[in-house]
Order: C-alpha cells, then sequence, then structure tokens
C-alpha cells in the first residue's frame, strides 16, 4: 500500500486525527477513521478498531473481514512509513 496511491490521508478540521480514503481496490471511495490502536505484548500483535465515516456500498460494514484486512494493510503502510520518516 502506498500513501497517495491505495489511500490517500485527510485531515479533519478542529481535530488530532484524520480519516483515511481509500482510493484503489475492491472498497475504492470508502473513507474511515481509526480508533484505539493497542499494542498486545504478551503475543506480540496489534489490535486496532475503526470506523466507516463513507462509503458507496451501503451494506458495507466494519464486521467485513476484506475490509478489516484491507484497513490493516493500510495501518501497517503508514506506520512502516512514520518509523522510516522518524529514522531520517
Amino acid at each position: 500500500m502506498k500513501e497517495n496511491i491505495d489511500y490517500e490521508l485527510i485531515p479533519i478540521e478542529d481535530a488530532e486525527h484524520w480519516n483515511v480514503r481509500i482510493k484503489t481496490g475492491d472498497y475504492i471511495e470508502t473513507v474511515f477513521q481509526f480508533g484505539a490502536l493497542k499494542v498486545n505484548d504478551d503475543i506480540d500483535s496489534m489490535t486496532f478498531n475503526f470506523d466507516i465515516v463513507s462509503t458507496p456500498d451501503d451494506t458495507l460494514t466494519t464486521e467485513d473481514i476484506g475490509l478489516q484486512n484491507h484497513v490493516g494493510m493500510i495501518l501497517s503502510s503508514i506506520l512502516e512509513s512514520a518509523i522510516g520518516q522518524a529514522q531520517g
């Protein structure tokens, strides 16, 4: 996943978080927002939740496993990018 190709970050006015718009794939034009991110040190994993802000698919929910996987790949890309920028 590549920022500005597969997804774009959209700042929210007067807020400290961002929405994410999916630009490619099965969930194109779906906009979502990450909720809580939690690291589970016991099993070396991270969990997250998200909410759908808008979508052209009226039947799409956060329970959709494909969407969960797609959002997870976007989260991974965002984190990798942030780590790369921090390491300079």
